[in-house]
């Protein structure tokens, strides 16, 4: 691991006109129920029920001590019961369950005694496992001011250190002009030999709820590898419909990456039909690159519906894009994107002119390796329409694509035009 020594410059010094474009709405302190494990208190606390909803955010603990809960809270909160001063019995703790559930609280913690709750019911258990919603057994002996102590500490140290990578991502990667080392050092990120950018996005204009849901599984299994390891580091942060991460890591960079990949896989095997992507930039070593990084995970993400990605595949990484990076350069030359447009201009023209769409056409042929019924079935068409839609391509480029090197010439004339 580099060594980095904390410096005394003012943050405002680092940055100069700085840009921020990050979309932020009310920040809430919170945690999940799996980081609840982590905690002294919680050593000899069993789950009993609902562990697919360990991934619920917890945004404070709470002590129940009236019959009803829902006038008091907000929803998040996790829920202590011990039973003193409450009408205990089967019936009540269904009820008091089920109303948890509706609240949308994260969990429910039972502290069990013979005089007051004996044991968690049954027909608790079923329902909590139906709603993926946590119960846990905690012993007696357990002081609530030392467990609720804890969990505050612990959802108090997460908001710093979540405040702190959003301010550390924000500036390294859309700011103009800041020193990316004086960012380190400032916001104290440990930076190993390797990083690279990656970026979970769901391919949706509005941020849902099942976006959120995946993306609090994923920061879920990532503050669990941060916490479990001392060769790599993790920081995420949202942005949009965008969960950005920067790894970095050691020599074995490539397990953290499956280790992230197969997360991903997880969280997708959850949410199957939401449609959500993972993206990968090339590895790096100087932290300089950070944003060339980020540029080349948004070029990952452009081109995934480019038939890059073979179904159900939606794991993509930078080094895949294959003639896709080239171009990327071949457009920073104005003489070449000219002498492109040019060879597919007619086309661009006759679409403009009568709402076509012969250039979508046209490259899905070629991405289709001039198959009809790949090319048909890819744009929705009957054959027919294609072959008169290519016959009418070929009359005004004055080509019948029977030349390779044209085909090659065209072929790259619309990726660019796309690109």
């Amino acid at each position: 691991m580099k060594y980095r020594k904390i410096l005394d410059t003012p943050f405002h010094s680092m940055i100069n006109n700085s840009k921020i474009f990050f979309v932020l709405g009310v920040i809430i302190m919170s945690i999940y129920c799996s980081d609840l494990f982590s905690l002294t208190t919680f050593r000899n606390v069993k789950l009993r029920a609902g562990e697919d909803g360990l991934t619920r955010k917890v945004t404070w603990p709470f002590v129940c001590v009236t019959p009803t809960i829902s006038q008091w809270l907000h929803g998040g909160e996790l829920l202590f019961v011990t039973g003193l001063g409450l009408p205990v019995s089967d019936t009540y703790l269904i009820h008091l369950t089920a109303e948890c559930i509706a609240k949308n609280l994260s969990g429910i913690i039972f502290l069990l005694h013979p005089e007051h709750i004996a044991s968690i019911p049954e027909e608790v258990l079923r329902i909590a496992n139906e709603k993926s919603f946590p119960l846990f057994e905690m012993p007696w002996n357990v002081k609530l001011v030392d467990a609720t102590k804890e969990i505050i500490q612990l959802i108090q140290a997460e908001h710093n250190s979540r405040e702190r990578t959003r301010f550390f991502l924000e500036s390294a990667l859309f700011s103009e002009n800041c020193d990316i080392d004086s960012l380190l050092q400032f916001y104290d990120i440990a930076l190993y030999d390797n990083y690279c950018i990656a970026i979970v996005q769901a391919d949706e204009t509005a941020f849902s709820k099942t976006t959120e849901l995946c993306f609090r599984q994923m920061n879920s299994f990532i503050r669990h590898k941060r916490l479990g390891t001392d060769s790599s580091n993790i920081l995420s942060c949202s942005y949009a419909n965008q969960l950005i991460l920067f790894i970095t890591a050691d020599q074995n960079f490539d397990d953290t990456r499956q280790e992230i990949e197969k997360a991903f896989r997880y969280m997708k095997a959850l949410f199957p039909s939401h449609p959500i992507y993972l993206a990968f930039s090339s590895v790096k070593q100087e932290i300089t690159e950070i944003k060339a990084a980020y540029k080349e995970v948004q070029l990952c993400l452009s081109y995934k519906d480019y038939h890059l990605l073979p179904p159900p595949e939606c794991i993509i990484r930078y080094e895949q894009l294959g003639i896709y990076r080239i171009l990327l350069e071949l457009k920073k030359n104005n003489r070449i994107v000219d002498y492109c447009y040019k060879n597919i201009k007619v086309l661009i023209e006759y679409d403009e002119k009568h709402s076509a769409n012969l250039l979508k056409t046209l490259k899905s042929y070629f991405i289709n390796n001039n198959s009809l019924t790949k090319t048909a079935a890819d744009l929705y068409i009957h054959k027919n329409t294609l072959s008169y839609r290519l016959s009418l391509i070929k009359s005004l480029l004055g080509s019948d694509f029977s030349n390779s090197l044209e085909q090659m010439e065209l072929f790259i004339s619309v990726l660019l035009y796309d690109t």
